[in-house]
């Protein structure tokens, strides 16, 4: 079973700054991404994302900068979204799941909240075991300064209890800075499958 919803929620950044960064990322698909590691029993260290490509001029500090701060809002979603927390539990307790998004972003993910969180198994399961995890960063500057990122992720887990999977969540989310300096979800592609 697979699930594909893509959605893009323009509440940050300008239109045009979508269509370039959906423009300048388009030719850095899945393929351009390293192999996957083995997987792993035990839940990994913090991931270390990669740098892809890069659009445009970016200062070398401040794009490895871009990286590690873009992995990590990457990286707290998926946590919050599908391995952290007790199961079994409510789907309704999957309100704070969805850290690091725009507020009309966070909308739409939680409309979609079957894929973007573990909310439809959540009754089903009791433990969940990290697998796999893999981030790459590309990102687009402008004038010296990184202007807006996508991050293209894989996720492996398994669980266990009712529903026994491995569970599969991939695609790509794209990010830009907002005035505090953090960087937020603004829009995403995403794939979840649940294999046997």
């Amino acid at each position: 079973m697979t699930q594909r919803h893509q959605r893009r929620v323009r509440t940050l950044g300008s239109l045009l700054l979508s269509l370039v960064m959906a423009a300048a990322m388009s030719c850095s698909g899945d393929d351009a991404t390293e192999p996957e590691a083995e997987p792993s029993e035990t839940a990994a260290a913090p991931v270390v994302g990669q740098l892809g490509k890069t659009v445009g001029q970016v200062q070398p500090k401040r794009r490895e900068r871009t990286v590690e701060q873009v992995t990590a809002t990457v990286e707290k979603w998926l946590a919050a979204a599908y391995l952290d927390g007790d199961y079994p539990r409510s789907p309704k307790s999957f309100a704070d799941a969805l850290p690091g998004f725009t507020p009309g972003a966070e909308r739409q993910a939680w409309r979609d909240r079957d894929l973007m969180t573990n909310a439809d198994i959540s009754r089903k399961i009791d433990q969940v075991t990290p697998l796999n995890e893999h981030i790459v960063v590309d990102v687009l500057g402008q004038r010296g300064k990184p202007a807006a990122a996508t991050a293209r992720f894989k996720l492996r887990f398994r669980t266990a209890g009712d529903l026994e999977r491995q569970v599969r969540v991939s695609g790509s989310v794209r990010l830009v800075p907002g005035k505090d300096g953090k960087w937020r979800i603004f829009s995403y592609d995403v794939v979840k499958g649940v294999q046997r």
